[in-house]
């Protein structure tokens, strides 16, 4: 098996995982619609959980190991771009702070700046997805 075969198979199986797990979900959605109790509640709950750590990991692993030419390879990058760039932000926030007041400013225009770019990064991921949607 070649690297490339390797990388494409642990992207596939972190993509299979996602989609069991979501599967999973509508059905244990479906069950609590019909007894609604609390086990079946932190059942949903701890799956829509597991799901997020599931998207991140096929997300982080179609960043990584993927190629350009796979379908999800750009909004997953774009996605995991605007999740590093959100978390950089609030970082520069939470600098700003603590700054001196000229070192304030700059880092103002800096967070502004960042702002604007995921602003634009999360307009032509809606974009793309509604185009690959229709």
């Amino acid at each position: 098996m070649t690297s490339r075969e390797v990388s494409e198979s642990v992207v596939t199986g972190r993509l299979l995982v996602l989609q069991s797990k979501r599967l999973m979900l509508a059905s244990r959605e479906r069950r609590l619609q019909m007894r609604k109790t609390d086990v079946m509640r932190d059942m949903v709950d701890r799956l829509r959980e597991e799901i997020d750590r599931a998207q991140r990991a096929y997300r982080s692993a179609l960043v990584r190991l993927g190629s350009p030419m796979m379908p999800d390879y750009w909004p997953a990058t774009y996605s995991h771009l605007i999740e590093r760039a959100d978390d950089l932000s609030g970082r520069l926030r939470s600098a700003a702070a603590d700054a001196p007041q000229t070192g304030r400013y700059e880092i103002a225009v800096e967070v502004e700046l960042l702002d604007q770019l995921i602003g634009e990064w999360r307009d032509w991921l809606r974009t793309s997805i509604a185009e690959a949607s229709a």
